[in-house]
């Protein structure tokens, strides 16, 4: 609350003492007050004694020109007339150099608040009452944040997004192989079909060779070497399906229907195995005789585009060539 021009001055209670000058305010504003009191203005309790102010000392304390002459009392109403007899002068320079004053305090604050590196600072208004502002530095901190936690939230969604289409691209493939193929997603995020080779005793597949082919290749017993790393035999593992093609982020996948990589020596193709992650590494040869082996003993030597579009040894089966422009074959 404030007072304006030409009123009786009632903002807060007073604190009185009886036989002292000195009259102390609560909740009032006597020297900061956008109309403060003056010295010559009128102090009253009752209406009925007055006396002159002397001395403005503070917005709490101001002195009259003689001793309270009532009883004391505390958080009393009182009130202040303006005295304006020949002294509006004065109270109009003094008011114009208070507003001065009170707009160079909120520049010098507000070029502090401009310039401040802190999360909040003070800006004063036109009746002296302190504001904690949030400076535009921490306003820019918030917005990064605000847009930091809203990229974490899209990625996060995004990431469920494709973790949900690529489980549902492993089951199909799991379905339609009856599980003997599967999708592995490498480290650079790349799909890699993959085909499930099973631990299988030398003795066993030659005989089976043996049986289908006539041919003794003489593989020797016990578990063939390709299923023993560090004298630990493994259940099996896992083989690439097709040849590998370009993938994201300068890697390689492995999927059906686009066009595999060419002319790839074995120093890049290793760096392209390696980059795929934890547990991915370029076929070896023992592990390649091992696909070839179980594919002679089961007759399923596999076949593939070895003659541009179709496989050379069954020319009725063709593939779609990645050049349009020209027929299988």
């Amino acid at each position: 609350m404030t007072a304006s021009a030409g009123a009786w001055y009632r903002v807060g209670t007073v604190n009185v003492t009886s036989g002292q000058q000195s009259i102390v305010g609560a909740g009032t504003n006597w020297q900061n007050d956008v109309i403060a009191i003056a010295i010559g203005d009128i102090f009253t309790v009752d209406s009925k004694t007055w006396y002159e102010v002397t001395a403005v000392n503070s917005d709490t304390s101001i002195t009259l020109d003689r001793n309270f002459e009532a009883a004391t009392a505390a958080g009393a109403n009182y009130a202040i007339v303006r005295n304006t007899s020949g002294t509006i002068l004065t109270r109009i320079a003094g008011q114009v150099s208070v507003q001065f004053n009170q707009k160079q305090l909120f520049l010098d604050e507000l070029r502090t608040w401009l310039n401040s590196s802190g999360a909040t600072e003070e800006l004063t208004d036109s009746h002296g009452i302190k504001q904690e502002l949030k400076t535009p530095a921490q306003m820019v901190l918030d917005a990064e944040q605000a847009a930091s936690t809203a990229r974490s939230e899209w990625n996060a969604a995004r990431d469920a997004v494709e973790t949900r289409a690529q489980m549902a691209y492993r089951e199909a493939v799991e379905a339609a192989s009856s599980g003997k193929n599967t999708v592995k997603y490498d480290a650079q995020g790349n799909p890699n079909v993959m085909v499930w080779i099973p631990k299988f005793n030398s003795e066993d597949v030659n005989q089976a060779i043996i049986e289908r082919h006539g041919v003794d290749l003489q593989l020797g017993t016990g578990v063939f070497p390709a299923f023993i790393k560090s004298g630990v035999q493994m259940r099996g593992f896992w083989y690439a399906k097709y040849i590998a093609s370009a993938g994201a982020s300068g890697g390689s996948s492995v999927v059906a229907g686009v066009q595999p990589r060419t002319s790839v020596n074995y120093d890049a193709a290793k760096a392209l195995c390696t980059n795929k992650g934890s547990g991915w590494h370029l076929s070896a040869n023992i592990e390649w005789l091992a696909v070839a082996y179980l594919g002679l003993a089961f007759g399923e030597q596999p076949r593939g585009d070895t003659s541009y579009g179709r496989a050379h040894d069954a020319k009725h089966e063709v593939a779609t060539r990645a050049s349009a422009d020209y027929a299988p074959g």
